[in-house]
């Protein structure tokens, strides 16, 4: 038997707040309804929780001729094994210019590395422009889990630079990105196995959390994996795991944008969880001129091909094509997500909708069940396009020589090599790209009761680096006809 030691989540999701000492868990599985513990993404005095990506350590054991395909998995937690986990955090966005007129100058960073054991905490310090900044916060519980925090929100330019532009000389901010790594130990044994690394992305705060990008991070991941790498398609598509979500995406982004309403509001043609319509979705009838086929195929024809040529103009989102969709004109959902669908048009699916799917409860998971679960909810949380230059990550992600294997990223890249490309600091993206661009991370158009609709925010760049922790949350609430809608809350009004 061949055995392997793997962090979970490969890819980990941490995300900034100004609370110094308030948190929170993510999710451990895709879910539309979490919110943090309690409800509130933030403390009591109002400042935002940073939300902690948590990591795990699993033994998976093989049969030699099938590699693929665990015959057992389990976690390995202190009980089983001295565990000291090693993560490198950097953010490398921070540039001069050149006194000399040679264009900008990169500020040197070393990134700094922090280990911890079960029951240790420790804070890992950056500098840049000689001023000291906290990058984040390792620690672990008595099981030997770790738990990465992010900065605390901190934007600033020490010698007054004016913002500008997406990227502006002499500032910084602390989002940031590198490996974790584990040693461990297992315990009656001398045996220090190799642990297969992970890397965690700190990232800006989730301000709207049920409103899932139409490509996510595990969307863009997942079609390098197949295209690249030999990770398995599923031999059928099923409309309620391979479809639905995409409609669902598609529907839900008009809680966070007008122009997203506009088409796919209540009473619209692109309402495609409407009763009826949803119910002709679900349909792999594909008789000529059935009411099903004609449907899909309506459908269909609106994507824009990845591949370029004829197609549609959605998703209606600005930016270029991704490095995965090079030939694209324009935006475009994966090749992976564009050839599920067109399968969907052919008929050529399962019709296995019988309603929403329950989420998930971790707890009930198998321990292979839990490693497929992390791994995905990691990167589903995350903005997989358009990256102009990103929310989470920039273009780095979607290149495929980022990856060692299927969801993993080479641990030999630099720290900071995810977050390079994106704006700094990263209000001035929040500000300048306000339209359309990534609904489902920067909301543009917003309610508080389910009617009436406004902007999320106007602030200019200056006010965004005050007071981007007065923003308020996209969260499930209920409306006056007895359904639940996704509301602005937890706004701080001035």
């Amino acid at each position: 038997m061949i055995t392997k030691y793997r962090i979970h989540p490969s890819i980990g999701i941490a995300r900034i707040g100004n609370s110094a000492n308030d948190w929170f868990d993510g999710p451990d599985v895709p879910s539309l309804a979490f919110t943090p513990p309690g409800g509130a993404y933030r403390d009591a005095s109002g400042r935002i929780k940073r939300q902690a990506a948590k990591f795990r350590i699993y033994e998976s054991t093989y049969d030699p001729t099938d590699l693929t395909h665990p015959v057992s998995v389990r976690e390995i937690t202190s009980a089983d094994a001295e565990i000291e986990w090693h993560v490198q955090l950097a953010n490398l966005k921070s540039f001069e210019r050149d006194p000399a007129g040679g264009g900008n100058v990169p500020v040197p960073n070393s990134p700094p590395t922090g280990s911890v054991r079960p029951g240790d905490m420790h804070e890992i310090q950056g500098s840049v422009f000689g001023h000291n900044l906290l990058l984040g916060r390792l620690m672990t519980d008595d099981d030997g889990r770790l738990r990465v925090l992010g900065g605390l929100g901190r934007s600033e330019s020490p010698s007054g630079e004016p913002l500008v532009s997406l990227f502006n000389p002499g500032w910084y901010d602390d989002v940031s990105d590198g490996p974790v790594r584990a040693t461990i130990r297992l315990h009656g044994t001398n045996d220090v196995p190799v642990v297969e690394s992970a890397w965690v992305v700190v990232g800006v705060p989730a301000y709207a959390h049920p409103v899932v990008s139409i490509v996510t991070m595990w969307d863009l991941a997942y079609d390098i994996a197949v295209r690249h790498f030999g990770h398995p398609l599923p031999v059928r598509v099923s409309f309620t795991r391979d479809i639905y979500p995409i409609l669902q995406r598609t529907v839900l982004m008009q809680w966070a944008s007008g122009l997203a309403r506009v088409g796919h509001g209540p009473g619209r043609r692109g309402d495609f969880l409407e009763p009826a319509l949803l119910g002709l979705l679900a349909s792999n009838d594909s008789a000529p001129g059935s009411p099903a086929r004609a449907a899909r195929e309506r459908v269909f024809d609106k994507l824009r091909n990845p591949l370029g040529g004829t197609g549609g103009n959605m998703p209606r989102l600005p930016g270029p094509p991704s490095p995965v969709t090079p030939n694209a004109d324009g935006f475009t959902v994966t090749q992976v997500q564009f050839d599920l669908m067109q399968r969907w048009r052919q008929g050529s699916f399962d019709p296995d909708w019988a309603g929403p799917p329950p989420e998930p409860v971790f707890s009930a998971l198998s321990p292979a069940e839990q490693t497929a679960a992390l791994d995905h909810t990691g990167l589903w949380t995350g903005v997989g396009g358009s990256f102009l230059p990103g929310i989470e990550v920039s273009s780095a992600f979607a290149q495929w020589t980022t990856y060692a294997s299927p969801f993993r990223i080479q641990p030999t890249l630099p720290a900071g090599t995810l977050t390079a490309g994106l704006s700094v600091p990263w209000q001035a993206d929040f500000t300048a790209c306000g339209s359309n661009y990534w609904p489902g991370a920067r909301p543009n158009e917003v309610t508080d009761n389910g009617t009436a609709f406004h902007q999320w925010t106007t602030y200019t760049m200056p006010q965004m680096v005050a007071d981007w922790w007065k923003l308020g949350f996209l969260a499930w609430r209920p409306l006056q006809s007895g359904v639940a809608g996704i509301l602005e809350t937890e706004k701080v009004v001035p």
